[in-house]
């Protein structure tokens, strides 16, 4: 394995941080490259367990901080956070890295992202992978204080923690 490298692009007026994991010497070129896509108050280191898995499994991989986070700009006045220029930020990424049929990952914001992108650009995106990406599933305002009582519930008997795993990159990566 080998470390990232760390640079930035000025993509749509804002300077990205990318983090970039070559592939390993002797791996097949003609693996895809992965983009991974962070959520919300997250940053591109945060995938450096599952881009190493990817860079052994010989993949180029590549993760961003979004705009906004982390060490990329932040948009000024006029500037804006939502989903259409997150989007931009990614589909101009993707060109100024001149990448061809991709992998795409993306957790919670990063999913969605991930998703208006494929949906936009369909030839470019060979395979989407979502981590909890469009958020809770749609049902009745009624039925929240139940369903937050449950979760309560099911909290407490876990010991306060929720349920935790252990990422296995393994099974990630043979899924």
């Amino acid at each position: 394995m080998t470390s990232p490298t760390s640079h930035h692009l000025t993509l749509r007026g804002l300077p990205l941080r990318v983090l970039d994991w070559a592939p390993l010497p002797g791996v097949d070129p003609a693996r895809w490259p992965v983009l991974l896509l962070h959520g919300f108050a997250d940053t591109a280191p945060s995938w450096a367990p599952v881009a190493h898995a990817l860079q052994v499994a010989g993949h180029r991989v590549i993760a961003p901080d979004q705009r906004g986070f982390g060490d990329s700009g932040r948009a000024g006045a006029g500037g804006y956070y939502h989903f259409p220029d997150y989007v931009a930020d990614v589909d101009a990424l993707v060109r100024a890295l001149d990448l061809p049929t991709l992998a795409l990952v993306g957790h919670s914001m990063g999913g969605t992202v991930a998703t208006l992108f494929a949906g936009s650009r369909p030839g470019q995106v060979g395979r989407l992978a979502l981590l909890e990406g469009l958020g809770p599933p749609d049902s009745e305002p009624a039925h929240a204080p139940a369903r937050f009582t449950r979760w309560l519930d099911d909290l407490a008997r876990e010991g306060g923690r929720g349920r935790e795993r252990s990422f296995d990159a393994d099974s990630a990566l043979s899924r």
